[in-house]
Parts: structure tokens; sequence; C-alpha cells
């Protein structure tokens, strides 16, 4: 299993998808990252096995599976 700690700098491959959720937990935004791109981790996601990532400036969640270590 990833520990990610918040402040770590992380690799996210092209292709992976961030999503921004409203508060009651539906998507409000979905991107697909067309080349892969360096994120800062920002704590456990809203739903289970999601990450929180930082990410041109917005908070966005993606699955944890898809976040890689530098």
């Amino acid at each position: 299993m990833k520990c990610f700690k918040p402040g770590d700098l992380i690799h996210l491959p092209q292709n992976t998808s961030l999503y921004q959720f409203l508060t009651d937990g539906t998507p409000s935004s979905m991107l697909r990252l067309t080349a892969p791109r360096l994120a800062v981790f920002y704590g456990d996601g809203k739903k289970d096995k999601m990450a929180e990532v930082l990410y041109d400036g917005e908070v966005w969640n993606t699955g944890i599976e898809s976040c890689y270590y530098l």
C-alpha cells in the first residue's frame, strides 16, 4: 500500500482521471491528463481508495493507484 504524506511530490501518468466533488459527494468536474504531470499529495480523498492532489492550483481527487513516488 502506498503511504504518501501531505506535501510529497508525486508523479501522475498520462490518462489519469482527476475529479472534483461537491460537498454532498457528487462529482462536479472531471479532467483527464493528456501527458504525465507532477502534483503535490494533499491528503486522503473524499472516497475510499482516493487521494487528494494539488494540481494546477486546484485540489483534485484521483485513485491512489494512479499516484507514484518520484
